[in-house]
């Protein structure tokens, strides 16, 4: 059981029939092969979409009393793989977008350019997620952007500044490095590029 979706008075009872604590839902689902969804049925839906959001992969009872339109509704929202994975590519841009944005404007910050790179900012595209086309123009020039990356990390080390997300970024890039000012090739190759096992 998880003590920050649970009221006081069913966090003791369980307690007492001598269920085992856990310190959040994550490592409850982490533990759990099944989950069993019984909550007032306006919150189905909430339970379920916290259950998805944790990328549970096991099985996800519903016994509440609820409609069959709010049995679908649940259904998609947790289906195996499909909805934990959207959330998950949408979550992983978004956060490292932003903690990204995060480590370039103290860069900019320690060299007195800030507002520079805001200015910078406003006139950049702002929709790349919304059009995976443009990925091929980043893997035909990732052979020039790979070098650019690894001196973009040597500046963030100068600068005391995390180099992680640079060289993580230098390493991903070089998987596109055989498709070297290559951009009439489909999508779907410059994606399968990314696959690890084969690119070792």
């Amino acid at each position: 059981m998880a003590p920050e979706v649970r009221g006081e008075d069913t966090w003791h009872r369980p307690t007492e029939a001598g269920a085992t604590p856990c310190d959040s839902l994550a490592e409850a689902l982490s533990r759990s092969a099944v989950v069993l969804s019984v909550c007032p049925p306006q919150a189905a839906e909430d339970v379920a979409a916290a259950v998805a959001a944790h990328g549970f992969a096991g099985v996800y009872a519903d016994v509440n009393a609820i409609s069959p339109q709010r049995v679908r509704r649940i259904a998609d929202e947790i289906r195996p793989g499909s909805a934990s994975a959207l959330r998950m590519a949408f979550a992983g841009y978004q956060k490292a977008a932003r903690t990204l944005a995060g480590v370039a404007h103290a860069l900019a910050d320690a060299h007195g350019v800030d507002d520079r790179l805001t200015a910078e900012a406003e006139v950049m595209i702002s929709a790349i997620l919304s059009d995976p086309d443009y990925l091929l123009s980043v893997a035909a020039r990732a052979w020039r952007w790979a070098p650019e990356t690894e001196e973009v990390a040597d500046t963030l080390r100068a600068a005391d500044l995390p180099t992680d997300m640079a060289e993580a970024t230098a390493r991903v890039l070089a998987y596109w490095e055989q498709d070297k000012d290559q951009y009439d090739l489909p999508v779907a190759h410059a994606l399968s590029r990314l696959r690890t096992e084969g690119n070792s």
